[in-house]
This record gives C-alpha cells, structure tokens and sequence, in this order.
C-alpha cells in the first residue's frame, strides 16, 4: 500500500512494480495478503472516488492487482491447501451472527487485549442459545449508528470522514477471510489494529489539538491521563497473557 500512495504521488513506474511485487510475495507469508488489491481499491474509493467515477479507465491497473487473486486460489488449490476445512470452515446459516460476533471481539481485542477474550466466549455461548435476542441487539446497534450519525458524525468534516472511513475499513478488510469463522484469536488481529489505531489516533489528536490552542494545561492532562490508561491497560494484557501461557 505505501509503494502504491508513492506512485500515485509520482507516477514512478518503479514504485508499481514494487508494489505489484509485495502484493504478490506477500502472499506467500499469509493468507492476509489476499486482501492486499482490495486495501488498494479501497484507498482509492475513500480518497479518490470522484476520480474513480469519472475517468475509471485511468485505473487500468486494477487489473494487475486483482488477477493476483485467482492465481493465488489456483495455486492453492494445486496444492491442495483449501481453507474450507476444519476450524478454517464457513457455516453460511451462521456467517451474520459470526461477523457480527467476531468483528466486536476483535475491536475488543485491539483496546483491551487478550484479557477480553473470556468475556467473548461467554457472551458468544449466550448468542447460541438466544438467537432472538442477538437479532434485537443487532438491530438496536444499526439504529443507534444511524441516530449517531445524524446527530454527531455527520458533522464531521470530509477529511476527517476519509480518515474515520478508511481506518475502519481498513480494519474490516484485513479481517475478511476471517470473519466468518466460528472463533476469534490474536494473530489475526496483529495487522487489522493499525486500522483501528489510525482513526484512534488521529481523531484523538485532533480533538486535542482543538484544545491545546484554547486550554493547553487540559489538553496535557488529557494525554498523561490517556498514556496512564494505556500503559495499565498494556501491562494487564501483558500479565494475563503471562498466566495464560503458564
């Protein structure tokens, strides 16, 4: 994605061969690479829509990357190395409730670490016994994003939308392929928190820019009271991994 942002910026041929190489060899390490042409268009959709409307043949390329992924399928499939199998298999009657499921568990993963993962299984074994009432909460929380939106979000500038919008899904793309699965775990979420971190960060920053420039003594204690919290949220998440492994 970065040597793509850098032949965007100055149409050096280098930097997408370069690109086109890591989608590629990328693949070879895991299976997250999958997604890497579906990152880059989605790059392009947030901060390029417009032009991606208008003038589509100008993104000829599309092309490089995306055949990259059914030859990555056929030389799997060659190899006899299928993801449909096992703990890697999808049950189509419970891929909403385990997108769903899963995509709360990862985001609690990412703030609150390995230390929320108990809580994940109680709360996942109570959604298999009361379907019903997973429907309402799922219902309740488009209601209550579309209520946030209207009164909150949609005042948000544009350029800040593109970073929110582009974190966010960032982090859900990277999480595809695993979404659908029937559990959650660590090192599926080692990439996807950078998307998360982003809009963290960046709306975090923002705000507290905003602030310095009227109360600067607030804005400093905002920041020290937010590295405490997550130097103790990083040190809980480091001894419960500790006693995990012992």
């Amino acid at each position: 994605l970065l040597m793509y942002m850098y032949w965007k910026d100055s149409k050096r041929w280098i930097f997408l061969l370069l690109s086109l190489f890591g989608t590629v060899f990328g693949m070879l390490f895991h299976e997250f690479g999958i997604v890497t042409p579906l990152v880059i268009i989605f790059y392009d959709v947030i901060f390029d829509g417009r032009s991606l409307i208008h003038y589509p043949k100008k993104y000829w390329y599309y092309l490089l990357y995306l055949i990259t992924i059914p030859s990555y399928i056929w030389i799997r499939n060659i190899a006899s190395s299928h993801w449909f199998s096992g703990d890697y298999n999808y049950k189509l009657s419970n891929l909403p409730f385990n997108i769903f499921g899963n995509l709360l568990g990862y985001i609690a993963l990412v703030f609150v670490g390995t230390a929320s993962l108990p809580y994940y299984e109680q709360i996942r074994m109570y959604g298999k016994e009361h379907v019903f009432t997973v429907v309402g909460i799922l219902l309740t929380v488009f209601i209550l994003f579309g209520v946030t939106y209207y009164f909150l979000l949609r005042k948000i500038q544009y350029k800040q939308w593109q970073v929110v919008l582009f974190g966010f899904g960032f982090f859900v793309i990277t999480l595809l392929t695993f979404l659908g699965l029937g559990n959650i775990t660590t090192r599926y979420v080692y990439l996807p928190s950078f998307g998360l971190l982003l809009l963290f960060v960046y709306l975090s920053l923002d705000k507290i820019y905003l602030i310095s420039r009227e109360v600067p003594t607030v804005a400093t204690g905002i920041i020290s009271t937010v590295s405490l919290a997550l130097i103790a949220v990083i040190i809980v998440a480091v001894v419960y991994g500790l006693k995990m492994f012992r």
